[in-house]
């Protein structure tokens, strides 16, 4: 790797945070194998030790010191798998999020009573600020802020924020009352939130309801099922 391609590499992980997770997560399964490495070969070694010494394979040897040596030995190997299988299932599921997301693009709305405040709430999720779009829908009645529209937002506001968890609670609010607005919307970006948060039985739910009705993401829900399913 070249000075500049190095210097762009750690530009790259400083802003994206979902990198970092993933660089850190490499150096530990790095880590582990390079530790498999070394208990492996001294567990050759032991054997030859064993073997010139008592004329008998290293298996045979049954003291103490040598039950806790392999049981320390199993601990690392556990480890070092377990450390790759979570590495490639977090990786799988940041990898079919960003595959399948896509920033909501809300239209406005000049019909609505509250005309002048939701125009300026989605001005300013279409701006990327997100914090001051979710500031003044909660600043309104709390009645008002049960409009389809905003709760959709909201929770499509808290997803570029990073807060899934808050965002499905948010989406949530869709099964409350019979909706018509929204509501493939609102479960589709819940699914992945679910997906995000590795909570896949919930996204194979959620994702199963909206493939079961002829709607805009029935398909793309269907094609996502299949992957992982």
């Amino acid at each position: 790797m070249t000075a500049q391609q190095k210097m762009n590499f750690e530009k790259k992980i400083n802003e994206d945070h979902e990198l970092q997770k993933e660089v850190q997560l490499s150096k530990e399964v790095n880590k582990a194998i390079q530790t498999e490495l070394l208990v492996s070969s001294l567990n050759k070694k032991i054997a030859k030790i064993h073997q010139k010494s008592f004329n008998k394979p290293a298996g045979k040897v049954l003291n103490l010191q040598n039950k806790w040596y392999w049981a320390a030995a199993s601990i690392t190997l556990f480890t070092g798998t377990a450390i790759y299988s979570l590495k490639t299932y977090f990786s799988s599921s940041n990898y079919l999020y960003k595959e399948y997301y896509a920033i909501w693009q809300p239209a406005f709305n000049t019909r609505t009573s509250d005309n002048a405040i939701e125009k300026q709430i989605l001005a300013q999720f279409e701006k990327g600020n997100y914090a001051k779009a979710i500031q003044l829908i909660e600043d309104i009645p709390p009645e008002k802020q049960l409009d389809a529209k905003l709760i959709l937002t909201k929770g499509c506001a808290l997803m570029e924020m990073g807060d899934y968890i808050a965002a499905i609670q948010q989406f949530e609010k869709f099964n409350t009352k019979n909706y018509t607005l929204y509501t493939e919307t609102s479960n589709w970006y819940k699914a992945l939130c679910f997906i995000k948060v590795r909570d896949l039985q919930n996204a194979i739910i959620t994702l199963n309801n909206i493939s079961e009705y002829e709607n805009s993401y029935a398909l793309e829900a269907k094609k996502l099922l299949t992957k992982i399913k």
